[in-house]
């Protein structure tokens, strides 16, 4: 039943606002069904849909409304009357796949992947059945995404491998590699790592005989095979040869380097990967990778005992619409921040709160990893008190060896970057 889980998420919802936005994106659907059932065929019976994308239009967005999420369904309204215009019918009809894929993109967003979901495969289907292969084969790629986001291994995959397909009979090979790589990932999330580190080196190849723009994609898919399994420094060379890769595409630089700060974190370069995060929160152009950047800096801010940084950064994301994974992970950060700094009440409150918002979403992963959090708090009081002072944390990885050479390297190289983006001087790393 189309619709289904716009119900059920209308039936659960306390926020007047969210409910608006969502019964105004059930309606956009209902309308899209009725579109393609045939109904608004003349101009006189599109005027309830022009009327519907003027009232949309007219509307003034809250201040508790995604404004992507707005727009997207403001989109939908404003294309379905063009589904059926003689002369322009395929135009129409891909205007009409494009505004329900940004919709559905909008709730992922948002953390919506029910309702999402819901969307796309009202996109897979329709779109296939219409002969759009290309519209298919994208709402097949977000589909694996989303089954994954969710656990559904099975369902991911089918989506993977239909999308691959679906490309391929459209001639959009990128979207066909890209879906290659989604596979990759599940893989790499269930312990295949070397079915993953085959399926990427294949799609490399294939990435450089067809889809050049694609091979930075793959050989930072790549550095996170090599990362879950082990081989860290590995995993930092890939990184930063992606980043290099990509250096023409500005948007795309900006989430290979919240990664390659990831990796230097782990490895014991916790310096040059809090500066990466900093420039990245500052200068990003996309509010979502901003966002990222700022929870990875709450992490390791926390975990290095450097608490004017933690301050500093639970300020700046108190202004973020933060969507609800993010939320539980800023409130298990501040927790674990928290109780290092030794404020105890603070640290319960926000380890409780984390564990409610991802009771709330069902987010179950995080759910135990907030009990632990709150378990480890009631044993606080075992704990010495906090000095004030700052620690620079032991690298785990490598017991307090000196970085290799490669590795200093690249860190050096990154710091680069960083000096250069911030128009400052160059400092070198401390090995």
């Amino acid at each position: 039943m189309t619709g289904l889980a716009f119900l059920k998420r209308l039936a659960a919802l306390e926020s007047s606002d969210l409910f608006r936005s969502t019964a105004l994106g059930l309606h956009a659907v209902q309308l899209y069904e009725s579109v393609r059932s045939g109904a608004f065929e003349n101009v006189v019976e599109a005027e309830p849909l022009r009327e519907f994308a003027k009232t949309l239009a007219a509307e003034t967005l809250d201040a508790h409304t995604d404004p992507d999420l707005w727009e997207s369904i403001q989109a939908v309204a404003a294309v379905l009357p063009f589904w059926g215009s003689r002369g322009s019918w395929g135009i129409g009809r891909e205007g009409v796949y494009a505004a329900l894929l940004q919709y559905a993109k909008a709730l992922s967003n948002g953390d919506e992947w029910e309702l999402a979901i819901e969307i796309l495969l009202i996109v897979a289907i329709d779109a296939e059945v219409d002969g759009e292969d290309y519209w298919a084969a994208q709402a097949h790629l977000l589909l694996g995404f989303g089954y994954r986001t969710l656990a559904d291994w099975s369902s991911s995959a089918l989506s993977y491998q239909h999308a691959y397909a679906l490309a391929r009979q459209a001639g959009a090979f990128s979207l066909a590699l890209r879906a290659h790589i989604g596979e990759a990932n599940n893989k790499v999330t269930k312990g295949d790592i070397p079915g993953a580190a085959k399926q990427l080196a294949a799609t490399l190849r294939r990435a450089h005989a067809t889809c050049p723009e694609i091979v930075p994609r793959v050989v930072l898919a790549q550095a996170n095979v090599a990362n879950a399994s082990g081989q860290f420094e590995r995993a930092i060379q890939l990184a930063y040869r992606a980043l290099t890769l990509a250096e023409t595409d500005r948007e795309t630089q900006y989430p290979i380097l919240v990664d390659i700060a990831q990796f230097l974190s782990d490895y014991g370069v916790p310096d040059v990967a809090c500066d990466a995060l900093k420039l990245v929160a500052d200068t990003a152009p996309e509010r979502l990778v901003r966002v990222h950047a700022l929870i990875n800096l709450l992490f390791i801010s926390a975990n290095q005992q450097d608490e004017a940084a933690f301050e500093l950064t639970r300020d700046r994301l108190t202004n973020e619409a933060l969507r609800p994974r993010q939320q539980i992970l800023s409130h298990l950060f501040q927790a674990q921040g928290y109780l290092r700094f030794g404020h105890v009440p603070e640290a319960r409150k926000a380890a409780e709160r984390a564990a409610s918002l991802a009771s709330h979403h069902s987010f179950h992963q995080y759910s135990f990893q907030a009990e632990d959090e709150i378990r480890k708090i009631g044993q606080a009081s075992d704990m010495p008190p906090y000095d004030g002072r700052v620690a620079v944390r032991t690298n785990t990885i490598y017991h307090g060896r000196s970085m290799s050479h490669r590795v200093t390297r690249i860190a050096d190289q990154v710091r680069d970057l960083i000096a250069a983006e911030r128009g400052g001087p160059h400092a070198a790393v401390a090995v």
